[in-house]
């Protein structure tokens, strides 16, 4: 009995030791210079908060971020701010209706849901980056398909190159 309770003891003490082993081994790797973290965040309260954790502690871990994405996010596509076209549409619904009215009437409500939404990302990342003003970010508009695989990875790699691009641009 003694020496099966010693065997079973030294084949823990051999799983665990060398998992132990391989996880000091691991984190030493991932605080290599040129490892570097990317935390990925929707514009939600909850996800923010997860993220902003996960910042906080790569920063007590001295671990390397390199920055957080923004995924699913509703940039203005338009100047016209929500109100002024809240303001349209009740101004179409007076009128005569016809199909361009309804038409023009869907496209601003549209609009205004839409502005209203990427007004409260705002609101919500500026709560983010009060607390963490050194967090480069990029935000990646919502796509109209899931990124479950290696294509759609592709179409948003180009997407978020896409955007830093064009935020070069007109920085210039």
């Amino acid at each position: 009995m003694l020496s099966d309770a010693a065997g079973f003891v030294q084949s823990l003490d051999a799983t665990f030791g060398g998992f132990r082993e391989k996880a000091d081994r691991t984190y030493a790797l991932l605080k290599r210079r040129g490892t570097q973290f990317v935390v990925v965040s929707a514009a939600e309260p909850d996800a923010l908060r997860e993220a902003a954790f996960f910042v906080d502690r790569l920063s007590r871990e001295q671990m390397p971020l390199a920055g957080l994405i923004l995924n699913r996010t509703h940039p203005m596509l338009s100047a016209l701010p929500a109100e002024r076209a809240i303001d349209g549409t009740e101004t179409l619904d007076a009128a005569e209706p016809d199909d361009s009215t309804a038409l023009a009437r869907a496209v601003l409500r549209i609009h205004a849901e839409r502005a209203q939404i990427a007004k409260r990302e705002i609101r919500l990342l500026s709560r983010f980056t009060g607390a963490h003003p050194h967090v480069p970010i990029v935000g990646v508009p919502s796509l109209p398909f899931e990124v479950s695989d290696l294509e759609a990875l592709r179409a948003l790699a180009d997407q978020m190159t896409s955007v830093q691009t064009d935020q070069a641009a007109g920085a210039g």
